[in-house]
């Protein structure tokens, strides 16, 4: 015990634990089964029954804040409902899920049965959107488009200050990487097409299935290698330092 308050109870060869905080039960479990019981501010957090978290095969669980039902889940389905100040977070419905996430009044994710539909918005910008079966997914930040996926492909552009970041395409992958309006990256369809640019100075080029690979410093190339043997030019100042070759 602890300033009168009991804090632990186990009983034989079971467990009943009833832990207590200001008078407040936080827990009890019961003999074979579990039935859990946690408040916080006498408000019911959490219930389990007989059996792990199952009651009979299936499950309820009911926790709150502040009075409020953050979530259930019932027998075999899952049920859960979040709410914050009043506003549905997170709705989920038996065999299905119906995932409806809000903040503000916004409709911040939903989610439909068997599909998967996701909506997620920021200060009225759709984020993210993702449909049925297939993927679909928009994220935009002060009304850019940051990233799309579309169905079983996938096209992704990023954007940031109206440059085009990135871009991935339906199966293949062709990645565009700019800054400042310079192309720094760039990879296409099964092979790799790799441009690294700085300061408009090609820095690194590599070809499909081989590697070439071009650096530059000041406009000076640096190092190049070629497609499974090595050719290496390295210069400084214009001076050629050195040069392999593996083939003939």
């Amino acid at each position: 015990m602890n300033d009168g308050v009991i804090l632990r109870v186990i009983y034989c060869g079971h467990s009943r634990l009833l832990i207590l905080n200001d008078g407040v039960i936080l827990r009890v479990i019961y003999c074979g089964h579990s039935r859990l019981l946690v408040l916080n501010d006498g408000v019911i957090l959490r219930v389990i029954y007989c059996g792990h978290i199952i009651y009979c095969g299936h499950s309820r669980l009911s926790v709150m804040n502040d009075g409020v039902i953050l979530r259930v889940i019932y027998c075999g389905h899952s049920q859960p409902l979040v709410i914050n100040d009043g506003v549905i977070l997170r709705v989920i419905y038996c065999g299905h899920s119906r995932l409806a996430v809000m903040n503000d009044g916004v409709i911040l994710r939903v989610i439909y049965c068997g599909h998967s539909r996701l909506a997620v918005m920021n200060d009225g910008v759709i984020l993210r959107v993702i449909c049925c079966g297939h993927s679909r997914l928009a994220v935009m930040n002060d009304g850019l488009i940051l990233r799309v996926i579309y169905c079983g492909h996938s096209r992704l552009p990023v954007i940031i200050d109206g440059v085009i970041l990135s871009v991935i395409y339906c199966g293949h992958s062709r990645l565009s990487v700019m800054k400042d309006g310079v192309i720094l990256r760039v990879v296409c369809c099964g092979h790799s097409r790799h441009l690294l640019m700085n300061d408009g100075v090609v820095l690194r080029v590599i070809y499909c299935g081989h590697s070439r690979l071009s650096v530059m410093n000041d406009g000076v190339i640096l190092r190049v290698i070629y497609c499974g043997h090595s050719q290496l030019a390295v210069m400084n100042d214009g001076c050629h330092f050195k040069s392999h070759l593996l083939w003939p």
